[in-house]
C-alpha cells in the first residue's frame, strides 16, 4: 500500500497553529511534506515559531527542499509559501 503523503502550504499550518491543533495533520496523513519556504512563511507570523516547532515534532512530518515552480504557476502571483520559491 502506498503511504498517504500530503504536501501542505502555509495556510492550513497557520490556522491549525492558531488553535494548537497541528497534530491533526499527523493523525490524518501518513506523511506530511512541508517545503522550507512554507516553514519560513509560517515562522514569520505571530506564534509562528511555536507552530513550526510543533510541526517538527510530528513523526510524520518531513521538511523538503524548495523547488522552482513552473513559470505558469509563478504567473499566478501566489506567495512563496504556496509556490515554494
Amino acid at each position: 500500500m502506498v503511504p498517504n503523503r500530503w504536501v501542505v502550504n502555509a495556510s492550513p499550518l497557520i490556522l491549525l497553529g492558531k488553535v494548537e491543533q497541528i497534530q491533526l495533520l499527523g493523525a490524518l496523513a501518513g506523511e506530511i511534506a512541508v517545503p522550507r519556504a512554507v516553514i519560513r512563511e509560517v515562522s514569520a507570523k505571530p506564534d509562528g515559531e511555536r507552530t513550526a516547532q510543533t510541526l517538527t515534532t510530528l513523526e510524520s512530518a518531513i521538511i523538503v527542499d524548495d523547488e522552482v515552480p513552473p513559470a505558469n504557476i509563478l504567473s499566478w502571483d501566489l506567495g512563496s509559501g504556496e509556490t515554494g520559491e
